[in-house]
């Protein structure tokens, strides 16, 4: 898939590149925007106190985990034992703590996941200008991000050069 995206990508900017050379003579660049994000000290920075903030999250769920698991340990040894009735609310509490556990990782991941793009909304911004402002003082007429998709990349060239 990213193989056919990329080849496509390659002809769409050797399409654009023939058109533009034609129109107006200039550079094209290519970027991988994401990568750019994460390999600078800001998204470095803000990933590992993403990890530093996650950290103690990721250790409650483990406890939480094993829990679960020390009673289905419990219910699996006292199949022969254990009465219906005990076997029966071991399973409902086990089934219990499951779904909790299942909702809260869900929350914690929703959370995350939009203090992630928050933060990655903050540097790209940040590298936008950045690259818009070296772009224009180096003569580059189009900058392609491969981190899109195709369609994305030739939609944001055309809202730019209109």
């Amino acid at each position: 898939m990213k193989s056919t995206v990329f080849v496509s990508l390659a002809l769409a900017i050797a399409a654009s590149g023939n058109v533009l050379a034609q129109a107006q003579p200039g550079k094209v660049a290519v970027i991988y925007f994401q990568g750019a994000i994460v390999g600078t000290k800001d998204g470095q920075k803000a990933s590992a106190d993403l990890d530093a903030k996650a950290a103690p999250r990721r250790k409650e769920f483990e406890l939480k985990q094993n829990e679960v698991n020390a009673l289905q340990d419990q219910l699996t040894k006292g199949q022969n034992t254990l009465s219906e009735g005990a076997k029966n609310e071991l399973y409902r509490n086990i089934e219990s703590k499951k779904k909790l556990l299942q909702r809260e990782l869900e929350d914690a991941k929703e959370e995350f996941d939009g203090e992630q793009n928050k933060l990655i909304q903050q540097i790209a911004q940040k590298m936008t200008a950045v690259i818009e402002r070296y772009s224009r003082d180096h003569g580059y007429n189009l900058v392609v991000d491969v981190s899109r998709g195709l369609r994305e990349a030739v939609q944001h060239h055309f809202r730019r050069s209109q």
